[in-house]
């Protein structure tokens, strides 16, 4: 049992009622009427980055490498999120997604399957990541947070859920919580001249050579070797989490945390960070083996696409260098 947020109400970990509240404030913390009104009036114009991911799948990596790159490296922000706008809820914070920015090309953040993501923009720069991971990186994002209080619902409880309640449209639960649709629906445009997809696991073991491949792609730095590496340098997880309130998005954050009843300034420490240090959270070695299954199993609707039995053959088939074919 654990106290309510009022100190003194028992709440009892991982009942139906405790799961479903998460589950509700999950879908509902980015507003779906400004998501929607995002979605329908932003107009990319034709020189715009978008970077387009699943949650948790290196987002804001990815903001920080194409800032850097169309910056000359500025690291003159407050928050990531005011250089490179998250498309569905920068309104919410004041953020006006037709003005121009601090550098060029203009550049936004979405999490949007490609179908509703805005088209126009002149490069779509899309990251996945095994999905045994992101689910885990889910979890510890939202515990705290929008699952309150902290531990009330149980890895297993909260993922096994979103995994039964996340699915294509016309799903009850919002289709950009099933990560398996996002890829999808990517991957089966990676062959248009204005995508590119990126593995998470690319950029982990070989970030210079990422780096070099965003710059060509975005043609920022091409050719610069001295702002590579120093993109390189920003973008190391050892200068992101010593820069950590830069990347948390706490504006955000707080904005979307009071839409559902939920105090600001929750989730906003090192257990939830964006960027966060390998002690806290969960992993995939902390997933039960059902759980485990469960994810995997999800994976079929992919190899059916794909032609790939699993993620990992997907990565070791299609990853960095290697050439995407029909």
């Amino acid at each position: 049992m654990n106290a309510g947020k009022d100190g003194t109400r028992p709440v009892t970990r991982d009942s139906p009622e405790v799961i479903q509240l998460a589950l509700t404030r999950l879908q509902t913390h980015l507003s779906p009427e400004a998501r929607a009104n995002a979605l329908a009036t932003f107009k990319p114009r034709s020189t715009d980055v978008i970077i387009a991911t699943p949650l948790k799948s290196g987002t804001t990596w990815m903001q920080q490498i194409v800032h850097g790159l169309r910056s000359g490296g500025s690291m003159d922000f407050d928050e990531i999120c005011q250089v490179v706008p998250f498309i569905e809820v920068s309104p919410m914070i004041g953020i006006d997604l037709d003005a121009d920015q601090v550098a060029e090309p203009r550049a936004f953040k979405t999490h949007e399957y490609y179908d509703h993501c805005p088209k126009g923009a002149g490069k779509y720069v899309v990251v996945i990541r095994d999905p045994l991971d992101a689910f885990p990186s889910c979890y510890s994002f939202f515990n705290g947070r929008l699952i309150q209080p902290v531990d009330s619902v149980s890895p297993d409880a909260f993922l096994g859920a979103l995994l039964e309640n996340a699915g294509k449209p016309p799903n009850s639960f919002d289709e950009r919580f099933d990560l398996y649709y996002t890829i999808e629906s990517w991957w089966k445009r990676r062959h248009d001249d204005n995508v590119r997809i990126f593995f998470y696991e690319d950029m982990m073991e070989d970030l210079a050579g990422v780096v070099k491949d965003v710059a060509e792609y975005i043609g920022c730095g091409v050719g610069d070797e001295a702002l590579q590496a120093l993109v390189v340098k920003q973008a190391s997880k050892d200068f992101m989490l010593v820069h950590r309130v830069k990347f948390d998005q706490y504006s955000l954050k707080s904005v979307c945390n009071q839409s559902v009843g939920v105090p600001g300034e929750a989730g906003c420490n090192a257990e939830n960070a964006t960027v966060r240090d390998a002690r806290y959270g969960i992993h995939r070695g902390d997933l039960s083996a059902d759980l485990v299954a469960k994810i995997k199993s999800k994976w079929k609707r992919l190899e059916e696409v794909t032609g790939c039995s699993s993620y990992s053959d997907l990565r070791k088939k299609y990853g960095r260098k290697r050439v995407f074919i029909n």
